[in-house]
C-alpha cells in the first residue's frame, strides 16, 4: 500500500496505513513505532476535518 511518507494517508481520503502492511513483513518494533505514528496523523487528520460525516 502505498502511503505519505509523513501522513501514512492512502490515496482514499480517511484511509491511513502502516506497518507491515506498508513495508512487508518486517522488525515487529518498526510496525509498533509506525502504528503510533499512524495514529497521530489519524488523530490530526479528524481534529482538522471541516466536512461533515454521512450518518
Amino acid at each position: 500500500i502505498k502511503v505519505g511518507s509523513i501522513s501514512f494517508a492512502t490515496s482514499l481520503p480517511g484511509v491511513f496505513a502502516a506497518g507491515d502492511a506498508v513495508r512487508g513483513a518486517s522488525l515487529v518494533v518498526w510496525a509498533v513505532r509506525e502504528g503510533q505514528d499512524a495514529a497521530a496523523e489519524i488523530d490530526r487528520y479528524f481534529k482538522t476535518r471541516t466536512e461533515e460525516v454521512a450518518a
